[in-house]
């Protein structure tokens, strides 16, 4: 599953709970291959949620999301995303994502390795 800007998803917990990130960028680096640039949502629950709940998929864009972080693809395709839903991505939700490309293009940015409920 390939993931664009803006995808709402789910995925299930080790401990059966759910939880939630947005894509805000991805990029293709040759020695890493896709890099999903994410922000989680501050919130977990014991219902999936899936793209039919619409009034819980409208409640979830006005939660309080958790910065970005880049993370390899691998690890997010291992937690079995759900596509839920979409949120187009704004200038302002990229500032933290400008900041990190910066600092990776020159060396001195990282990418998240370890799975993703590990964030």
């Amino acid at each position: 599953m390939k993931l664009t800007p803006g995808d709402l998803c789910s995925f299930r917990r080790s401990n059966g709970h759910w939880s939630f990130f947005r894509v805000l960028a991805v990029d293709e680096v040759p020695q890493l291959g896709v890099i999903y640039s994410l922000e989680k949502f501050d919130v977990h629950t014991t219902e999936p949620v899936s793209s039919k709940d619409v009034d819980d998929v409208k409640e979830l864009k006005t939660l309080p999301r958790k910065g970005h972080f880049p993370i390899v693809e691998a690890r997010v395709l291992e937690a079995s995303p759900d596509r839920i839903g979409h949120m187009p991505v704004a200038a302002d939700d990229l500032q933290g994502y400008a900041i990190w490309r910066k600092a990776f293009d020159a060396g001195e940015g990282g990418v998240f390795t370890i799975p993703l409920e590990d964030i």
